[in-house]
């Protein structure tokens, strides 16, 4: 064998096992699809709580990070009535991931929004 053709051989044996790899990864993922841990809630809860305002206010943001949760995991198993939205998400969703994306946006926009009452 040539040496060029033992690097070709290589890369090729490279890009077959990142194929597979990826392929691996895709399913875990599909599998892992539309339940959400409770440990990624209440992680995400205990964050809200602990970065809200004091008294009533901070209540409040709580409250919206934990609704926006609801709402992202409530559109992808769709076991309850919505509270304000239901999106069509595509195909597989994963429920942990809409979760957590859904209490990050919401707590940023909290804290964004008291960042302008005080200003």
């Amino acid at each position: 064998m040539k040496l060029t053709e033992s690097v070709e051989y290589t890369r090729s044996l490279s890009c077959a096992r990142r194929a597979v790899a990826a392929a691996g990864a895709m399913l875990c993922w599909v599998g892992w699809a539309g339940v959400a841990g409770a440990d990624t809630v209440t992680d995400w809860d205990a964050k809200a709580v602990a970065a809200a305002s004091p008294a009533a206010l901070g209540e409040r943001e709580s409250a919206i990070v934990n609704l926006a949760m609801f709402d992202a995991v409530n559109s992808i198993e769709q076991r309850y009535q919505p509270y304000l939205v239901k999106l069509a998400p595509a195909s597989p969703t994963s429920a942990e991931a809409a979760a957590a994306s859904a209490a990050a946006t919401a707590a940023a926009e909290t804290a964004n929004a008291r960042l302008r009452l005080m200003a």
